[in-house]
């Protein structure tokens, strides 16, 4: 299993949903992404932050609109690629685990999936 160099939860607005996007790897394999932007507010500053879905993850949005407030488990990856011209390049991508519908503002996605886990509990007929 992977490690990574930061994880967190965020919370915010959907301000953008991307179309998924397939392209071919060195390997014949298709890779496909999704990129989508959250607008978090900062005091009363408003940050635009993209995050990306990988694979099939990429339909955790189809049941997702913009302007919903969402909760997002996030991990950040990054890769060094060398140009063509010799120069040393770093991406960095913030890559979505998960995506839940924030019905209350305050709550981070840890708790959140413990009150759907309580609610699906209190469900049970027996």
């Amino acid at each position: 299993m992977s490690k990574f160099i930061l994880q967190g939860d965020a919370s915010g607005k959907l301000h953008r949903i991307d179309l998924p996007i397939t392209k071919p790897t060195k390997t014949g394999d298709d890779f496909t992404f999704r990129t989508f932007a959250l607008e978090v507010t900062d005091g009363e500053y408003k940050n635009y932050i993209q995050l990306q879905l990988n694979q099939d993850d990429v339909n955790l949005l189809d049941t997702f609109s913009v302007g919903q407030e969402v909760l997002v488990q996030y991990s950040l990856r990054g890769r060094n690629w060398t140009n063509p011209e010799g120069q040393e390049k770093t991406f960095n991508s913030v890559i979505c685990r998960k995506i839940l519908l924030n019905t209350n503002n305050s709550m981070t996605l840890t708790e959140a999936e413990d009150s759907l886990q309580t609610k699906e509990e209190n469900d049970l007929p027996w």
